[in-house]
């Protein structure tokens, strides 16, 4: 069991690690873009906030 304290500095990193992870994906594959440094940060921006969403309220809020 976690304790109550981990969890949000838990659901914190895990968000910004996969923010994160994302963002050196897109500069990588799609490096001819004028742009991309950008579209990195908005892609992993959303896709991080979309995380949360996922862990806060599961997968069924769809």
């Amino acid at each position: 069991m976690i304790p109550i304290i981990l969890k949000p500095i838990l659901h914190f990193i895990t968000s910004g690690v996969f923010g994160l992870i994302l963002y050196l994906i897109f500069i990588k594959l799609f490096n001819k873009l004028r742009n991309k440094e950008e579209c990195a940060f908005l892609f992993s921006l959303f896709n991080s906030i979309l995380l949360h969403v996922i862990i806060d309220y599961g997968p069924g809020w769809f």
